[in-house]
């Protein structure tokens, strides 16, 4: 049986001269098997990398052989290694699949091992897990699961409904549309079905709701609204963003704006208000000459509310902003995706929905 002590005077059995040194070289092959090897040289491209293993292996590459690769550009396809000048060989991840684009990103240093004339892509420096699959829907369709995805593999979703389209009427009055609420849930793949179907929420035309966004019956991601026309002081023009308020979690989404009537006693602001995971609110209307900002509220998860209007026009009718979706659109301009209420007299724009397969 193979052990990891080198052979010494006090050995039993000790040997000498050439057969000693044939039992120590012996041992260093078995340990070179065993520890992670750091590639250099590192070049050829993206997908067909070469990189130098110095010094090189006594026996040529064995399986069980452990190698650090440095990346610095990230891979676009199906990447193969060859090193010190050998047959390249395929890398591929732990189902024996391919490497999809990105898999490789620039900047990691990815754990490879040697198994059967191929190198195993087992971790990344910066990726502790290993993304199986991944579809984001821009429009409705049908989820499959992966052949083969193991039970226990964890199913990662998020999604926005779509953003609310800005409100306009007859007269000058109107706001924006609420920005697209966001939602995400983990699974694990055995508790979902081997195809779902993917609804993608439409963001509203003008004067028209979003539609939610939705995962089968599991996840529903909620739509952000249109204002409302009214001229009555004080009411909240602007849409409100969309989100969901449960016994154990807020998502509320933030509320529109208000109205501002042309007397300045009762000029107030009335920009939408923010939101962290539900939608920006849309922006109010002011009919007053000053004060009174009317831009859409903000968002970091979800859609930004679109810009409301003032009766003489102003720069503070922009829309809101969002760190991991779309903005709100100004006044007259569209939201953006995914998720983006509508300024004023615009459309908001669509939702969208993501899933990971990661083992």
């Amino acid at each position: 049986m193979a052990d990891w002590i080198l052979p010494n005077s006090s050995t039993p059995g000790a040997v000498t001269g050439d057969a000693y040194m044939d039992a120590v070289q012996a041992k260093v092959a078995r340990l070179s098997q065993g520890v992670n090897i750091q590639l250099s040289g590192v070049g050829g491209t993206a997908n067909d990398i070469t990189a130098t293993l110095d010094p090189a292996p006594i026996s040529g590459l064995t399986n069980g052989m452990l190698f650090v690769l440095p990346v610095s550009v990230s891979n676009t396809g199906a990447v193969t290694l060859a090193i010190n000048g050998g047959a390249a060989a395929n890398v591929v991840d732990l189902l024996g699949a391919a490497l999809t684009s990105g898999r490789f990103p620039a900047g990691s240093r990815q754990l490879l091992t040697f198994s059967d004339g191929a190198f195993i892509s087992i971790g990344d420096s910066r990726i502790v897990t290993n993304i199986l699959d991944y579809q984001a829907f821009t429009a409705s369709g049908t989820w499959a699961k992966p052949i083969g995805t193991p039970g226990n593999a964890w199913v990662f979703v998020e999604g926005w409904g779509g953003g609310g389209g800005g409100r306009t009427n007859s007269g000058t009055n109107g706001g924006g549309g609420g920005g697209g609420g966001y939602m995400s849930r983990m699974f694990r793949a055995s508790q979902i079905s081997s195809s779902v179907s993917v609804i993608v929420g439409a963001g509203g035309a003008v004067n028209s709701n979003g539609t939610n966004s939705s995962f089968g019956s599991l996840l529903t991601f909620p739509a952000g609204s249109t204002g409302s026309d009214s001229t009555a002081s004080n009411f909240r023009v602007g849409g409100t963003g969309g989100g969901f308020v449960g016994a154990t979690e807020d998502f509320t989404g933030g509320g529109g704006g208000g109205y501002t009537s042309t007397s300045a006693s009762s000029n107030f602001n009335t920009s939408g208000y923010p939101s962290y995971q539900g939608g920006g609110g849309g922006g109010g209307y002011n009919g007053a000459t000053t004060g009174g900002a009317v831009s859409g509220g903000n968002s970091y998860w979800g859609g930004g509310g679109g810009g409301g209007a003032r009766a003489t026009g102003s720069a503070s009718e922009a829309g809101g902003t969002s760190v991991m979706a779309g903005a709100g659109g100004a006044r007259g301009q569209a939201g953006f995706t995914p998720a983006g209420g509508g300024g004023r007299g615009a459309a908001g724009a669509r939702g969208e929905v993501r899933v990971w397969v990661v083992a």
